[in-house]
């Protein structure tokens, strides 16, 4: 599997970056760097064509993750033109849920993060540092793949929170 994120300072995908290699990691798969494509923000639609492009014709890809919806976006324009076939060819996933997803057949797999929860955290974590003098902490949010039809497995969702069973 491949990535594509920004050459960028921006946290969030930063930290994208590290939780794919993270799980690579995990599952005992070596980090192949070159399968990590960092694109400027500034010439991103033909850096992102490269960049598909590249793991395209890298035979161990069979995936490519997107870090960001713009990206996907650019990306998924170029791979309809060149007629892949998603994901019987390479499979597709994202993050967040965009509404313009579902223009694309198939629909693009993402990774749902809980929005609200975060905006509520993030809030009462900056009010905790402004009243209180805490430190800055590190605070791990949930989140849930939301399988569509771009990933050859779309049968469902997949959390990373244990179900209600598993939790027993």
């Amino acid at each position: 599997m491949g990535l594509i994120s920004y050459k960028t300072k921006l946290n969030h995908l930063n930290d994208r970056t590290k939780g794919y290699t993270q799980a690579l990691t995990d599952h005992k798969i070596a980090a192949d760097k070159t399968l990590i494509k960092k694109v400027s923000l500034n010439h991103d639609a033909t850096e992102i064509t490269a960049a598909v492009k590249s793991l395209l014709s890298t035979p161990s890809v069979d995936a490519i993750l997107f870090a960001s919806n713009r990206i996907a976006l650019h990306a998924l324009k170029y791979i309809q033109q060149t007629g892949i076939k998603i994901p019987d060819q390479v499979e597709l996933i994202g993050f967040d849920e965009s509404e313009v997803f579902d223009f694309f057949q198939p629909q693009l797999s993402y990774v749902k993060q809980p929005m609200h929860q975060l905006g509520q955290t993030a809030t009462e974590l900056l009010m905790d540092i402004i009243t209180q003098n805490k430190k800055e902490q590190l605070v791990f949010v949930p989140s849930e793949l939301i399988k569509r039809g771009s990933t050859s497995s779309a049968s469902g969702r997949t959390s990373s929170q244990p179900s209600p069973k598993e939790r027993e």
